[in-house]
This record gives structure tokens, sequence and C-alpha cells, in this order.
């Protein structure tokens, strides 16, 4: 039996599990959250949808004790910011580092062993703090980083070129925040590299443009509508799944650099082979000098608020 345990309830909580649950992704689904009342809310309103679900999944509202018997754990947990000129992922960062800090151990003292998926914001810093909190080898913890975002590239540039998504290839790189960029010399279409597709087909781009609409798609959303949820949902469940069946995906995930583009020790975002066992390996792109120094500055701004947990939690 696969059992998938997410820690919160809100939007995208809620979504993974109706995600998962319609892609059969799992046999049972276990929801926590701060406030029970809510967690058994949404586990029996996802127990209504069912009969619609391709097979049966149990789902049930849990202590976070219990999410221990998960083999992996999403963390979903969040809060709201407000609109504002400055208004980023990192507002939520003392708040989220507090939460994680009260349940992550709880979680592993009770016998969890398997792995966390961390969703919640500033992922990047979450993701370091849950591995940090947690004491699993750095491979057990991923964060969903710039998967989505590098979706949104594909779904945008696509857009511009007037092509289907399949078609292009992109990513977004570094902190999934304010200072992710899209490295221009990793775009491929149709297998071309960009500039050789450009040339042949006479089409141009407004680049500054479309990565400023990609660095800035997930703000829209959330400020629109109040959460995102579609996106990061599918996102999270294609990386679960990829855990449960050990398929090997590739995702633009953070994990923990232990050298790579000359950065060390912190979570941040580069293409890593996901299977069974978490990160099974770490793929380092060869940028360009402009790219490089993008991500290592990327790289400083996550580091700046990782040195600030002891901080916060004292």
């Amino acid at each position: 039996m696969k059992t998938l345990g997410i820690i919160g309830t809100g939007h995208v909580g809620q979504a993974v599990a109706y995600t998962a649950a319609m892609g059969a992704v799992a046999d049972e689904i276990l929801l926590a959250d701060a406030r029970e009342d809510k967690a058994r809310a949404a586990a029996l309103d996802l127990q209504d949808a069912g009969p619609f679900f391709p097979r049966r999944v149990k789902i049930a509202a849990v202590d976070v004790a219990e999410l221990a018997r998960a083999e992996v754990i999403v963390v979903a947990t969040g809060l709201i910011v407000s609109e504002g000129d400055n208004a980023d992922r990192l507002l939520e960062f003392e708040g989220s580092v507090r939460d994680v800090a009260e349940y992550i151990p709880k979680i592993v003292s009770a016998g969890f062993g398997g792995i966390f998926v961390v969703v919640t914001n500033p992922n990047d810093v979450i993701a370091h703090a849950v591995w940090r909190f947690s004491g699993f080898n750095p491979s057990r913890v991923l964060g969903s980083g710039t998967a989505l975002d590098s979706a949104r590239a594909r779904v945008i540039l696509s857009r511009a070129l007037e092509l289907h998504p399949s078609a292009v290839d992109a990513c977004m790189l570094g902190e999934h925040g304010e200072s992710q960029f899209l490295p221009w010399s990793q775009v491929r279409v149709g297998g071309m590299a960009l500039e050789e597709y450009l040339k042949a087909s006479g089409k141009s781009l407004d680049r500054r443009a479309l990565e400023r609409e990609v660095v800035d798609r997930g703000r829209v959303i959330y400020f629109g509508k109040g959460a995102t949820e579609f996106g990061i949902a599918n996102t999270t469940t294609a990386m679960v799944a990829s855990i449960f069946r050990d398929e090997k995906r590739v995702f633009l995930a953070s994990t923990q650099l232990k050298g790579a583009y000359g950065v060390e020790g912190i979570h941040l975002s580069t293409p890593v082979v996901v299977g069974s066992s978490g990160v099974e390996e770490v793929l380092t792109l060869d940028l360009s000098a402009e790219e490089l120094e993008k991500y290592r500055h990327s790289a400083s701004v996550v580091a700046s608020y990782v040195q600030r947990i002891d901080e916060v939690i004292s």
C-alpha cells in the first residue's frame, strides 16, 4: 500500500490530495492540519469524490504524528501574504520556519522514515529547514523549487513561438522567487538550440518581457484568485508519483547543492533525477558566464535567509 501524507489542508494541500487521488498515485492519503476541523472537512469532501476516482483510495484526517506511517509526506503549510509592491514568497519566511521547526521533529520522532516533498514557501529556505529539523540525508528532502516555474516557461514561450508546449524545452533556475532566471542557453525547440530555431523560422522574442512574465505569473494568479493550486498540485503529484513508482523522472527541483555551480550547503533548483529513494542524481547545466553569475546571486539570496533560521526559532 502506498500512503501519502499531506500536512496543510489549504488550497494547495487539498489540490495535491485530489490530484493524487484522481491520478491513482496513492492507495491512502492522510491529511493533517493545525486546524483539525479543517483537515476533517477536507477529508470528508475528498471522500465524497471517491466514486469518481479511478480506483479506491482511503482518505482520512489524522494527527500530525500519524503521518509517520506514510512513505512520502508533502509539506504544504503556509501563510497568507498581502498584496503590495514588494510582496513575494520570502514574506512567509518567519512563520513557515516556526511551523516546520515545531511539526517536523514530531513526525520524525514518531518514526517517519520516508521522503519529504516541500511545497511551502519560501520553498528553498523551507526545504533546507525541513532537512535540518529532520536530520535526514539531503536526498530525502526535496522542494518543488522551480519545477512549476519551468512548466510556466514552456507554456509562455510556446505561446510566443506559436507552438505546442511539448515542442519547447526550457527551465527556470535558482530560487523559487524573485531571483530566479531563465537560462536562454538551455532553451531547445524541437531539439534545436533556440538561436538556430529563431534563425531558421524568422521569428523573434522579447526575452526580457517573457522572462518577467514567467517570474510574475505566480503573483498574478495568487492575488487574482487568492491561491495557486492546479499547477503546483500537478507538479507535486508528478514528483510523488516518480517516487512511488521509481520513475526516475527529471524535475527542476530544490535540492541541497554540494559544489554545483560553486554553491555549497543550501537548497536551490537544478535538474534532478527523482526515484524511489528521493533525489538520486543532481545534474549540472553548462551555463554561460552571465547565467552562472545569476545563479550564484540567487544562491546568495537564499543563503541570507538560511542564516536567519536560528534567529527565528530562538
